[in-house]
């Protein structure tokens, strides 16, 4: 410590040629002798410059890359704490979740081959698994005498259904596992989700079912790129989640509360749209059945004895009535998150229904009735149903004001309006999300017959959201 004091005072004496300190007797040396004057002991060359002294030339150089690089690796370091070993542990995670999934539904579908309820299966589960995700499905018919020589191709991209959620809360609990236990970090992530969406390109491009049908032969696939697509929204959301249920968040408290205001208004919006919805729907169905009808039709009831006209339904029609009722709950069970989507879309005012459809009017025999068919509607334009359901636009309303509020609550004052109106940015990418995802477009194509239409919400008005967000949020 006292060798330390004497060169700090060396350097404060004189700036610009410290004094060097003999590392065996302790005495004062000038900084440009290279033995000690008083015991003739070799001095220690510098291992780098004071901090009063200047850099010049090549060793300023030296010196700003070194600090450059010092600053990459720290950065890199932040990141991913062993690069290496979190890459290898995205590839288990990544290939673990899938094959977990495949088994799962061959098993499935092995069980539904023993009760003689299908086929036995082959390929075409590797091809159910990639769509499950909600990528498109293409189907190719080659041109055949059985049918005139014509050919065609059908392209369906169906919106996000149930099923997704599945592989969503697999690598959410995946990796939060992992992280809890290996000190995961982004590293991790990214090669999770990477590795993922690859595992559903191969399968997608590798992979596809061909069936006979009357005289031709009908190929059906997956389209390896919206299956990537959808695999790195699905895959990266949920080993995002679940790292930072992990870890911790990653960022900043006030972009961290911006963020659960948004969160905030994207759900309150979502209840009041589905409990204005269930309320206007009771209104309609109350106004459509007075309750003097439905005493009439009580009174008319036919007695304790008396027999239902008609035979009554034998085994096998209750067979398929009950496998009808399944296949129905499990349709609407998986269209729940695009149903509810475009709902909640709905009521800000887009419009919904068919997106670029071409013009119906000159198609024989039917043009004319298709030309009075509405084929988008909007609450803020032509509504051609009730006019109650216009009060669907208190929720989204509603929401933004009490989400604003929430990202401003410990905010200075002079900066809350300014919280509330950031919340706008992420609300406005969570629609732009669910307007893409809960869409249905078609492709068909047959000889010089082509359609491509969209069935859903309109993306380009979704970003007006923006504006009108940031306005609500700020009062908020």
């Amino acid at each position: 410590q006292l060798d330390v004091l004497r060169r700090e005072l060396a350097e404060l004496v004189d700036p610009a040629h410290p004094r060097r300190i003999c590392e065996s007797c302790g005495a004062e040396n000038d900084s440009r002798n290279g033995f000690c004057d008083s015991c003739g002991t070799p001095l220690a060359s510098p291992v780098g410059h004071s901090a009063g002294q200047p850099l010049y030339g090549a060793s300023a150089g030296r010196r700003r890359a070194s600090t450059r690089i010092d600053l990459r690796v720290d950065r890199a370091r932040s990141l991913s704490a062993e690069p290496t070993r979190e890459a290898l542990l995205g590839v288990l995670l990544a290939i673990g979740v899938a094959l977990v999934q495949i088994v799962g539904l061959y098993v499935l579908l092995l069980i539904r081959w023993t009760v003689g309820a299908a086929d036995a299966p082959g390929i075409g589960g590797l091809v159910g698994f990639v769509a499950a995700h909600g990528g498109a499905v293409f189907a190719k018919v080659p041109p055949v005498p059985e049918l005139l020589g014509l050919g065609g191709s059908l392209k369906v991209d169906p919106p996000i259904t149930s099923i997704a959620l599945l592989p969503f809360v697999l690598m959410l609990a995946g990796s939060w596992v992992l992280s809890r236990r290996e000190r995961g970090y982004l590293v991790f992530a990214l090669v999770a989700t990477v590795c993922y969406a690859s595992i559903l390109a191969v399968l997608a491009f590798l992979f596809r079912v061909t069936s006979d049908g009357e005289g031709a032969e009908i190929t059906v696939s997956a389209v390896p790129l919206s299956a990537v697509v959808h695999g790195l929204l699905i895959a990266g959301l949920g080993t995002l989640v679940g790292l930072v249920a992990a870890r911790g968040p990653f960022l900043p408290e006030r972009a961290r509360q911006v963020l659960r205001g948004a969160l905030v208004a994207v759900g309150t919006s979502m209840i009041l749209t589905v409990l204005l919805a269930m309320l206007i729907l009771a209104q309609i169905a109350f106004l459509a059945n007075p309750v003097e009808d439905l005493r009439q039709e009580g009174g008319s009831q036919p007695g304790k004895n008396a027999q239902p006209e008609g035979s009554q339904p034998n085994g096998g029609g209750l067979g398929d009535a009950t496998g009808a009722v399944a296949g129905a709950t499990g349709s609407a069970f998986a269209l729940v998150p695009a149903s509810v989507g475009t709902l909640w879309l709905l009521a800000h005012g887009l419009p919904v229904g068919l997106q670029n459809a071409p013009d119906l009017s000159g198609v024989p025999l039917i043009g004319k009735a298709l030309e009075d068919v509405p084929l988008s509607a909007s609450l803020l334009g032509d509504w051609p149903f009730a006019g109650t359901w216009r009060f669907l636009m208190l929720a989204p309303v509603a929401g933004l004001l009490l989400g604003g509020a929430f990202a401003a609550h410990g905010a200075p004052p002079s900066h809350r309006w300014r919280y509330g109106a950031l919340i706008a940015i992420p609300y406005t990418i969570i629609a732009l999300l669910t307007a893409i995802l809960a869409r249905l477009s078609v492709n068909f194509s047959a000889a010089a017959l082509k359609l491509d239409f969209v069935l859903g919400a309109s993306i380009a008005w979704a970003l007006l959201v923006l504006p009108v967000a940031a306005g609500l949020g700020a009062a908020g």
